[in-house]
């Protein structure tokens, strides 16, 4: 999260309270006003390749923006091959919610549906393969060895 107040931090902190048995990763350089609760970590990045590094090491990428787009961070995960949870705001309305993992605002019930759909090996799967189809459809993702 570039700015974590903009980019939903207490939506995140929300949810983690309600799920205390999950751990969750806030990824950003800034601090969040708000106080985390024990099961958020957050992580600070030095480059980007050790964002990357975490966030394929994690289950899920979860947008809680009501603003943010369907952006870069959201497709990045997907190309990682990580399901990828938002919220459906003005942006991000017109997307097959059927299809992705999108939740309107807190709801309990939906959130643990989401979780229990990325749970669910045949279900990750189809997911997955969806994601795949929306990302190759926007970008063309060239992965190269550093080191090379």
């Amino acid at each position: 999260m570039s700015n974590p107040e903009l980019k939903g931090v207490g939506l995140l902190a929300q949810i983690a309270d309600v799920f205390p048995h999950k751990s969750f990763v806030l990824i950003s350089q800034k601090i969040p006003s708000i106080k985390l609760p024990g099961n958020v970590e957050q992580f600070i990045p030095s480059n980007r390749s050790d964002m990357f590094s975490v966030v394929a090491s994690c289950a899920a990428n979860i947008s809680c923006s009501d603003k943010e787009t369907l952006g870069l961070p959201i497709y990045e995960a997907m190309a990682l091959g990580l399901p990828s949870i938002f919220r459906v705001n003005q942006a991000t309305q017109s997307i097959d919610k059927k299809k992705f993992l999108a939740f309107n605002n807190f709801d309990k019930d939906e959130i643990n549906r989401i979780f229990e759909i990325i749970s669910d090996d045949a279900c990750l799967a189809r997911l997955l393969a969806d994601q795949q189809l929306l990302v190759n459809a926007k970008f063309q993702v060239i992965i190269s060895d550093e080191s090379a």
